[in-house]
This record gives structure tokens, sequence and C-alpha cells, in this order.
């Protein structure tokens, strides 16, 4: 199994697929799936995008600060921090 990040809300979206009648009148199925689903619901959290993003700045304000470097290098910087936080929020999709 790999460590993709994936959707929980996908992931429990297929909940109404999986209540079939077939699990409704099967008191085991119904059961191990409430688990499942419940267990999904309360799994960690595996990224915290926030912190992510609070640490981008920190670090690349952090090395603007700490170092003396000339102002275009430093904008630069900052862009490359703005162009990784825009990344970051979309998930690394689109």
């Amino acid at each position: 199994m790999s460590d993709d990040l994936i959707s929980r809300k996908a992931v429990l979206g297929t909940e109404c697929l999986l209540m079939t009648d077939i699990v409704e009148n099967n008191p085991t199925a119904k059961y191990i799936l409430e688990q499942v689903l419940y267990d999904v619901e309360h799994a960690e959290t595996a990224f915290d995008k926030e912190k992510v993003i609070e640490q981008i700045k920190v670090l690349s304000t952090g090395i603007i600060l700490n170092t003396n470097i000339c102002d275009d290098y430093a904008e630069g910087y900052v862009r490359a921090a703005k162009d990784i936080i825009e990344i970051v929020e979309k998930g690394g999709i689109g």
C-alpha cells in the first residue's frame, strides 16, 4: 500500500453505494461496514496543510532575514515561497 494522500470525504461518500439491501439485511456485514466507515472518519490526519504553509513562510522569512542577500535575490525567495504555498493549497492537484 502506498502513502498517497486520499480524500476522506471521497471515501465516506461511497457509504451510500455500500449500504445496499444486502448489507442492510446482513447484521454482520452492516457492523463491519459501519466500523470501517467510523475508522476512516476518525483516522489520524496525515497532512496538515496549514502547518505546512506556516513552516514554508517561517523558513522563507528566516532565509531572507538571516542572510546578506540582495533585494532581487530575496524577492526571488518570496516569489518561490508563494508559488510553493499555492501548490500546497491546491494539494498538488490542478
